[in-house]
């Protein structure tokens, strides 16, 4: 996570998250991506889909998990976190979550 940064880690909920917020909060601001607007909401969009993509379903344990040592463990504070960014995205972009998430969020 560094600027011109050519190897990357792989991706991980956290990151995800923060960059989530930062588009975000560039929308809310009309601001641009790199010069642009286009740019800035396909970063927003999928950001979306890949955290969504990430979620762990689990009957038991749903949420996000961690990397490294916590991969295997959901992180409650993680969760709350990304839920949190990813409900105020769906609503302020208008962008659909799936329908069991919005369960799990809501019954959890």
């Amino acid at each position: 996570m560094y600027p011109h940064q050519l190897a990357s880690e792989p991706a991980n909920a956290y990151s995800a998250v923060m960059l989530l917020q930062a588009l975000l909060e560039l929308r809310l601001a009309r601001l641009p991506w790199e010069g642009s607007i286009a740019e800035r909401d396909s970063l927003l969009e999928a950001t979306m889909d890949w955290l969504v993509a990430d979620y762990v379903d689990s009957e038991s344990d749903p949420g996000w998990h961690g990397t490294g040592q916590d991969v295997d463990e959901m992180l409650a504070g993680l969760t709350l976190q990304v839920t949190a960014m990813l409900l105020r995205a769906a609503t302020e972009t208008k962008f659909p979550l799936p329908a069991h998430m919005y369960q799990d969020f809501t019954t959890a």
